[in-house]
């Protein structure tokens, strides 16, 4: 009867603990996210762990870390501006786990931006200007409200 009794209470510790350090448990997620198409890294990119709700943002050069607890999957949500969302299931079990995430970025292309003013005085006139796809190319990255004083009458 005491083996009995000191088998229970073991195997009670045990269990005990085993809970413990499940509960204390922590899974660490780290990598870079960057372009599909380039390899540059997407700075500033969300990676959001959808069932434990903890996230963050790559830094500037794509890395990111996520430490959420243990003792079941999710699924890992990234997404960037002009990306698609990109959704991978993970299994948080204590164990690190290294990413290298590419999201496919889209870039929208314009062929030319055509502007028009008008005056509503009586003597009205009518100014306009068009920017051709060469003088864009020229001013590719630049802000558009630079891009738009190339034109007459425009200032920011």
């Amino acid at each position: 009867m005491i083996t009995r009794s000191v088998i229970s209470l073991l195997f009670s510790l045990g269990i005990g603990v085993q809970a413990s350090a499940q509960a204390d448990c922590t899974t660490v997620l780290r990598g870079t996210v960057t372009d599909e198409h380039n390899g540059r890294p997407l700075d500033f990119s969300a990676v959001y762990l959808l069932g434990a709700q903890v996230g963050t943002y790559a830094d500037e050069a794509g890395h990111f870390e996520i430490e959420a607890p243990c003792g079941k999957t999710d699924t890992l949500l990234v997404s960037h501006v002009g990306c698609e969302d990109l959704r991978i299931p993970v299994v948080l079990d204590g164990k690190p786990t290294e990413f290298k995430l590419e999201l496919e970025h889209h870039t929208e292309f314009l062929s030319g931006i055509e502007v028009h003013s008008h005056r509503n005085t009586t003597n009205a006139s009518d100014a306009g200007g068009t920017l051709s796809g060469e003088q864009l190319d020229r001013s590719a990255g630049a802000h558009l409200a630079t891009v738009l004083e190339q034109l007459p009458g425009v200032r920011t």
